[in-house]
């Protein structure tokens, strides 16, 4: 990034520790913001796969009321190996 490249271009240049604390501090903040706006695009994606599995859940269920389909497992009394 921009800012990852001043702060190694002011150590290169052997620049004062105040600019490149400067630097390294404005660095920090873009990596907090980042991880802000990450943490917040996952959540939203959470409540959207929420749902979606709720969707699935309530139309499986009235799909099984209705006798329109029935697993098999249901039938035939559990899973067999």
């Amino acid at each position: 990034t921009d800012a990852g490249n001043d702060v190694r271009a002011l150590k290169a240049e052997k620049a004062e520790k105040t600019a490149v604390d400067g630097a390294i501090a404005k660095l920090k903040q873009l990596k907090i913001d980042l991880d802000v706006e990450v943490k917040a695009a996952m959540a939203a994606g959470d409540e959207a796969l929420q749902a979606k599995e709720n969707f699935r859940t309530k139309m499986a269920g009235a799909l099984e009321q209705r006798l329109f389909y029935m697993p098999s497992f249901k039938i035939y009394g559990g899973v067999a190996g």
